[in-house]
């Protein structure tokens, strides 16, 4: 069957400085070409470190193509769509080159110790935590 590639190169930022794939437990860049005409989609999963590559081959057509920035848990960043991507037989065609914008994630952890010996809430005197509130907010405040 005659087939043609897709290429394609990216970046990732998280809208203002660059990141590497480890940053944020991307793994894979996803490529999934759908048949403007219907019929099954065909994939690839490019590694996210390589920064760079060209798909298996796919079947002469027309195809709408969606690229995606994969980690373990799902899609990192938004999916980017081209339409009407024309693959030839032996053709590699270039997607250009792509940046995945990804939001910032990760952790946070409390530790209270009352640094008193013996239990917390023996009466009396006795202490108890009634209520807690944590707020985080990026720069912009609008986290």
């Amino acid at each position: 069957m005659p087939t043609g590639t897709l290429r394609l190169t990216w970046t990732l930022s998280d809208g203002v400085n660059a990141l590497a794939c480890a940053e944020v437990a991307a793994r894979t860049v996803r490529v999934v070409a759908t048949p403007t005409a219907g019929g099954a989609a065909h994939s690839d999963s490019l590694p996210c470190d390589s920064g760079a590559g060209t798909t298996i081959g796919f079947p002469d057509g027309t195809y709408n193509v969606t690229v995606t920035l994969r980690a373990g848990a799902g899609d990192l960043s938004p999916t980017q769509r081209f339409n009407n991507v024309a693959l030839q037989s032996g053709t590699d065609v270039p997607l250009g080159a792509l940046e995945f914008v990804v939001l910032p994630r990760g952790g946070f952890s409390v530790h209270v110790d009352s640094s008193a010996n013996g239990p917390n809430c023996d009466a009396p005197p006795g202490a108890e935590i009634v209520d807690l509130s944590l707020e985080l907010w990026d720069a912009n405040p609008a986290c």
